[in-house]
């Protein structure tokens, strides 16, 4: 049972493309997997290239799987230039690979000098036309099995293009390198040309749905909106305790069926939100295996917020333990709309959004426990717990903590 488990902490605190969904290797490295098919192979200065990919089980038609991984932090350069204006980000691509059958083309860095980037351009103007698109490419450079492809009397590699673009552009709503590749539906495509041939590759256009960037943004922001869900109830549960004093709940009965049926609902849903995740392709890295794990940490959590908050209360004064139910009314309100916050962030990450909203939710709580405290000073209430501040450290430090959870899982 969970009750005892936290009970016991009161005291404390990716011609056709993708499924576009895979696993993160560091927090700022984002991989998106992808299928697709070989539609095009020929043969230039390797002319037995067909027959040996043949040979490995490769030819028109075959299905392909792979992933590319960029660093999502990677900076960029505005580029201003015929036919149109993009950003470009400089060695943004750290990995990739493409198979099919027994071959596999996979990326290399020669050193020395740039040779990977990607560009994208929102809201472009196709050349000579009145169209607008949004546009996503990668030009990195690739080795392939036995070098087939690639192999040359100076170099064993050669370049390949990732093509994603969408006219009408619906893409993107920025230049930004991070981008929902499975919207680009006009082309996904790929190619690559090296001494000895060439091959194109087009991505299936049935990719798992929602934001496919990031493969564990789906499970990460339903788990993330289960906990705000959670935070609210809890938190404003004990505030209605609090105020209502020990009178109304003697046994305790009231505390611990909100704290069960609230942990309960959390594990229906944390269930629900991997689940729903795994079916459109994602992964979880907090799965449902850890569901017990995620509710723990989350409940001794509240708990221990709200008790930093009641600690000290005359339970004999009204209006002592009515400023009590209004600040963790107050941290309720707070609690979900920044893990809420958080939620949205996982599925379109926006560090400057993310700030600003959970700098406006501070705000919030700073002025409703102000305007309760004053009011409770004029009551003849002596308040020695929490400022504003501290509970929203606090606040911050627990969230920030499960957010963690959610990225790594249980080490």
């Amino acid at each position: 049972m969970l009750l005892p488990s936290f009970r016991a902490t009161r005291a404390v605190v990716l011609p056709v493309v993708c499924c576009l969904l895979a696993g993160i290797a560091r927090a700022d490295e984002i991989t998106t997997n992808l299928t697709g098919k070989v539609v095009a192979i020929t043969a230039t200065n390797n002319p037995d290239a067909i027959a040996q990919l043949d040979a490995l089980g490769v030819h028109v038609g075959s299905k392909v799987t792979g992933f590319i991984t960029i660093e999502s932090t990677t900076p960029g350069v505005q580029v201003t230039q015929a036919p149109y204006d993009f950003m470009q980000y400089d060695n943004a691509v750290t990995d990739f690979s493409l198979a099919a059958g027994s071959w596999e083309l996979s990326f290399i860095a020669p050193p020395g000098f740039t040779v990977d980037f990607v560009t994208v351009a929102d809201n472009a103007t196709t050349p000579g036309t009145k169209f607008k698109f949004d546009a996503w490419s990668a030009s990195v450079q690739a080795t392939d099995t036995d070098l087939i492809l690639s192999d040359g009397p100076l170099v064993d590699y050669g370049s390949s293009l990732w093509d994603f673009i969408q006219l009408p552009p619906k893409a993107s709503k920025d230049d930004g390198l991070v981008q929902d590749l499975s919207k680009y539906k006009s082309e996904q495509a790929f190619a690559f040309a090296g001494f000895g041939g060439t091959i194109s590759i087009e991505f299936d256009k049935t990719g798992g749905g929602g934001s496919t960037a990031d493969p564990t943004a789906l499970a990460r922001q339903g788990e993330l909106k289960a906990a705000a869900k959670l935070g609210k109830s809890v938190l404003k549960g004990l505030g209605v305790l609090a105020a209502a004093g020990p009178d109304k709940d003697p046994l305790g009965t009231k505390e611990t069926a909100l704290l069960q049926d609230s942990s309960d609902t959390f594990g229906i849903k944390f269930v629900a939100a991997v689940n729903k995740a795994l079916k459109k392709g994602g992964s979880a890295p907090l799965d449902a295996g850890d569901k017990q794990a995620a509710t723990d940490y989350l409940m001794q959590g509240l708990v221990a917020q709200a008790d930093a908050i009641t600690k000290g209360t005359d339970t004999a004064s009204k209006d002592d333990r009515a400023l009590r139910g209004k600040i963790l009314k107050a941290l309720a309100a707070e609690c979900s709309a920044d893990f809420m916050a958080h939620s949205k962030d996982a599925k379109k990450p926006d560090a400057d959004k993310l700030a600003d909203k959970l700098a406006k939710s501070r705000a919030k709580l700073a002025k409703l426990v102000g305007k309760a405290l004053d009011k409770a000073a004029k009551q003849g209430v002596v308040y020695e717990g929490p400022g504003a501040d501290e509970m929203s450290d606090a606040l911050t430090a627990f969230i920030d903590g499960f957010v963690e959870l959610t990225q790594t899982g249980v080490e």
